[in-house]
């Protein structure tokens, strides 16, 4: 019964994500052009490319890859509604859209390969808008199976999934339905999250092993900071739940595994130090003045509430936010079932889900210090840190067991903020952001998803509810 439930549950999920998909412009998602063309360069053996000298304006990452100039003409065809969300998307496709890069080049080149690989699947039909909805179909097939492996094993333990509900929140579907290796790493790390505290509370079945070495493996290997994100979530974990006198006997049982993360990491630190870190390393911008340490850090700490707003509901490239009304009750449902669950938690579960919290505000100030650095302006945000943010509510909820009142009021809520989140996304590409616009998405839409808004709400309607239904089921 409980694989029926899984397999349900990730079958909506994936429709959940799909949806989502056809429904949002191409290279809607950040950095997608970019993406895209490191995609079909990874599956096509050009794994980095040839050096780009480093700007400020084409980043320290950029490559230049050897594959057919067409896909290089994905970078310039968002930019006449991504940085205005007053505006309307439009419609170009890739075959029809102008080679003025050869060979083309890639802002991401420098960044690791995984995610690339799974998307890069979806180019095999050359440049075309055909690969770029391909290419998002394969990454959200595999953002949906870690996801749903994280459910299966809260249906072994029998506790309520609201807690893993509400940590699935719009923007990681979001991201997991475009072609953003975010979507895979925040995916991996809700799975490695659920798996880390199985691990460490002494319940490692056979399922339990696979997925802890399938999402420690992807979680390393998605970001160069990989290895940091993996030994926090690590770490976190033990602290919540883990016993010193049962070490030896989890180590016995996942040495293996823990030995294959450890060459992982070693490779993606050799990665980060020959390949990634080769121009960074020098800042473009190291003769420039600048702000004092304190005002730095204060940037930092002041962006932590926009994290949140990031983190839980952006759909674009920083300049399309959730509705504030959802998004309200979004976080109110977020931090009701932390606080509930933490009203039967341990006093280490208590502690755990506080450090968290910290990891997350060092996360913001360190990423935000990083960043002016190398570009003297501020950069981080929220899907830098939903990887761990997103453990709050799975640690809090930890013990969390199922009430059926609570638990039905809580999915219709979340399917409820899917909904009305795809519609605030869907308003922002079909007429932009204007005062008293919102109808004019359905009677007189300026762009439209290749379905129809209609026939988009619907899904989405149909979609979430069904997710919201099989993920209580046993």
């Amino acid at each position: 019964m409980k694989s029926r439930a899984n397999l349900w549950s990730g079958i909506s999920l994936f429709a959940v994500m799909l949806v989502w998909s056809i429904a949002m412009p191409l290279f809607s998602g950040p950095d997608e052009p970019a993406n895209f063309v490191k995609s079909a360069a990874v599956v096509r053996g050009e794994f980095i490319g040839e050096n780009f000298p480093a700007t400020l304006q084409a980043s320290y990452w950029t490559t230049y890859v050897d594959i057919d100039p067409k896909f290089g003409s994905a970078n310039g065809i968002p930019w006449c509604f991504v940085p205005m969300r007053e505006k309307s998307a439009c419609d170009l496709a890739v075959e029809d859209a102008p080679v003025v890069d050869d060979p083309p080049f890639t802002n991401m080149g420098r960044y690791p390969p995984l995610a690339f690989a799974i998307s890069g699947l979806g180019t095999v039909f050359g440049p075309t808008d055909l690969s770029v909805r391909a290419s998002r179909f394969a990454l959200a097939a595999a953002c949906a199976g870690l996801i749903t492996l994280a459910m299966a094993l809260m249906r072994r333990r029998g506790v309520s999934m609201v807690s893993l509900l509400v940590a699935l929140v719009p923007a990681t579907i979001f991201l997991s339905s475009t072609m953003s290796p975010s979507g895979l790493e925040t995916s991996a790390a809700l799975l490695l999250w659920v798996a880390s505290l199985s691990v460490f509370s002494a319940e490692v079945d056979r399922l339990t092993q696979i997925s802890f070495a399938l999402a420690g493996v992807v979680v390393i290997s998605t970001r160069p900071i990989g290895a940091v994100i993996y030994l926090l979530i690590l770490a976190l974990s033990f602290f919540a739940v883990g016993r010193m006198d049962a070490v030896r006997e989890v180590l016995a049982r996942i040495w293996i595994t823990i030995a294959a993360h450890l060459g992982v990491i070693g490779a993606m630190v050799g990665w980060y130090l020959i390949v990634y870190d080769v121009q960074s390393s020098t800042s473009l911008v190291a003769d420039q003045a600048r702000a004092p340490l304190i005002s730095r850090i204060a940037h930092g700490l002041a962006s932590v509430p926009r994290m949140f707003d990031e983190g839980f509901g952006d759909f674009g490239w920083l300049d399309t936010p959730m509705p504030r009304m959802p998004f309200y009750v979004l976080v109110a449902i977020f931090f009701a079932i932390s606080a509930q669950g933490l009203l039967v938690a341990s006093r280490r579960l208590i502690l755990a889900t506080g450090a968290i919290g910290g990891a997350v505000v060092v996360m913001v100030v360190v990423i935000d210090l990083n960043y002016y650095e190398l570009f003297r302006l501020y950069g981080v945000q929220g899907r830098h840190v939903m990887p761990v943010l997103l453990g709050l509510p799975l640690v809090a909820g930890w013990r969390l067991t199922k009430s059926r009142r609570r638990d039905v009021v809580v999915a219709s809520l979340w399917a409820v903020v899917m909904v009305w989140a795809f519609s605030g996304a869907l308003r922002r590409y079909a007429v932009g952001i204007e005062p008293d616009n919102a109808f004019d998405t359905i009677f007189s839409p300026e762009w439209a998803p290749i379905i129809g808004v209609l026939p988009s709400l619907a899904l989405i309607v149909i979609a979430s509810s069904a997710f919201a239904y099989f993920a209580l089921r046993d």
